[in-house]
């Protein structure tokens, strides 16, 4: 399986910002301006995902700005909602993970 999905341009961070996004539009508009007033439209869509998702934790997370995606799920589960649309396809396929190994 490809993250996102395959086909598509970015990587896990992708999904997680999406959802983030979603969750924390007003936050969202402030990365999306720094991200422009950063002029990474070179950048890839992986790490300009990456540098946003970054962003956002850092300025909702305010008593860790350096917390990690690995911490984030314990210390702050809302900023990612895990049942946010953007991650249907991977429930998709660990559904149906049992039947693609008959």
């Amino acid at each position: 399986m490809m993250i996102p999905t395959a086909g598509a341009a970015g990587a896990l961070e992708t999904l997680c910002l999406e959802a983030a996004a979603r969750a924390n539009p007003a936050t969202m508009a402030c990365v999306e301006q720094f991200a422009e007033c950063s002029n990474i439209s070179n950048w890839t869509r992986s790490k300009q995902d990456k540098m946003k998702l970054r962003a956002l934790i850092a300025a909702l997370h305010k008593t860790n700005p350096d917390l990690s995606l690995a911490s984030l799920w314990d210390k702050n589960p809302d900023l990612i909602p895990l049942n946010d649309a953007a991650f249907t396809p991977i429930a998709d396929v660990l559904a149906g993970f049992e039947a693609m190994l008959a």
